[in-house]
């Protein structure tokens, strides 16, 4: 059936699948990828080894799209067991479906069906990672991700409740560059018209704002492997409530 494991391989290359393992191609137990804000670690290479992924997208560049606002999620993995996952609402953007921060119920942007707009972070900054043999740890700023929401694809009627939300252009040069070579910063990659589901330039209003969102998330290895995830983050001197919440995996 079309759910045997070497169906794909057999149709392209005329061969089945051979099973490999992490050990069998002697890959690092770390992973980072600086333009797309990846880190992973392992705490060794057997099917129950302690994982740990940091996943931050520090390269995107539109408020539109299928993405979420989940800069800085992670995911961990021990025992044989996914324990903190993906959210299990797909269609739902909003950042408090993901494993962030709360504060007071809000972490990155919330859709507002409202005004017609989805749930879109400004991009985070991924700081890069420290490994060791006996250790090793991704780190991010989601300041910026918490702070404003970016949209790209606006809805075909702009009403009152959208224009309130103080827009203005994404002032960021990176942001910038990408529209320079665009007619009057537009872009059109699907739909049949030129005034129809365009995208504009990236902008930005504000969202939730925080004075600083540090984020880190490791492994410890060892005898007794054990994964780690250290958040650091004020939104100004009031009294806030901040919530930590990770979203378990069905079963857990």
């Amino acid at each position: 059936g079309v759910t045997y494991p070497g169906f794909v391989n057999g149709v392209l290359y005329d061969s089945d699948i051979v099973p490999t393992t992490r050990a069998d191609l002697s890959l690092p137990l770390d992973f980072n990828a600086p333009v797309q804000g990846v880190f992973s670690g392992y705490s060794d290479r057997s099917p129950e080894a302690v994982w740990m992924n940091l996943y931050v997208r520090p390269n995107h560049y539109l408020g539109a799209g299928h993405h979420h606002a989940d800069a800085g999620m992670f995911h961990f993995s021990a025992l044989g067991v996914d324990w903190f996952t993906q959210s299990p609402f797909h269609q739902a953007f909003d950042g408090k479906y993901f494993n962030l921060v709360q504060v007071d119920g809000q972490s990155e942007p919330t859709s507002v069906p409202s005004a017609g707009i989805l749930g879109y972070n400004g991009a985070a900054d991924y700081l890069g990672a420290g490994i060791a043999p006996d250790a090793s740890i991704g780190s991010a700023d989601l300041t910026y991700a918490y702070s404003w929401r970016w949209l790209t694809q606006p809805p075909r009627i702009w009403n009152d409740e959208l224009n309130a939300m103080g827009w203005e252009l994404e002032p960021s040069a990176r942001i910038q560059k990408i529209f320079a070579g665009t007619s009057h910063c537009k872009m059109r990659p699907w739909w049949p018209t030129y005034n129809y589901s365009n995208y504009i330039p990236t902008c930005r209003a504000p969202f939730n704002p925080m004075e600083h969102v540090f984020r880190g998330a490791g492994i410890v290895r060892g005898q007794h492997p054990y994964g780690f995830v250290v958040d650091d983050l004020k939104k100004d001197d009031a009294v806030r409530l901040y919530q930590w919440a990770g979203m378990l995996n069905g079963g857990v």
